[in-house]
């Protein structure tokens, strides 16, 4: 959003949500810029890692599998924006074919064809 509203695009909104403003006057960059590159997750999970190994294994699983360190994190970031500007058109997606669904809806029966229906059920269960 602090882009665009650098930008120039007229977006409502409150200085205090964007990360870094301490109040209306005063902007902290670097911790813009340790939100924006994921520093404060790399220092989170370096803590997580050192006090409780068996919480960071499970919290971050994720990242295990694919072999992200904490340290990799700003690079991957840095990496992911310099591709964002490359080529910021948005990607449009193939939609699946969804007519193979079928859509049930069913019929709402009146108060005789309920009634009817189970008589039609208490017949049955005396036969058997």
């Amino acid at each position: 959003m602090k882009g665009a509203v650098d930008g120039g695009l007229a977006i409502p909104h409150s200085l205090k949500r964007i990360p870094g403003y301490v109040s209306e006057d005063e902007f902290d960059s670097e911790a813009f810029r340790d939100k924006l590159f994921g520093r404060i997750l790399a220092r989170y999970m370096k803590q997580m890692m050192e006090n409780d190994p068996e919480k960071y294994k499970k919290t971050f699983q994720g990242y295990i599998k694919k072999g992200i360190n904490p340290d990799d994190l700003e690079s991957i970031y840095e990496n992911a924006f310099k591709e964002i500007r490359k080529d910021s058109s948005r990607i449009t997606k193939t939609r699946g074919d969804y007519t193979v669904f079928k859509e049930f809806k069913r019929v709402r029966l009146t108060k005789e064809e309920r009634a009817a229906r189970v008589r039609a059920k208490l017949l049955e269960l005396e036969v058997k």
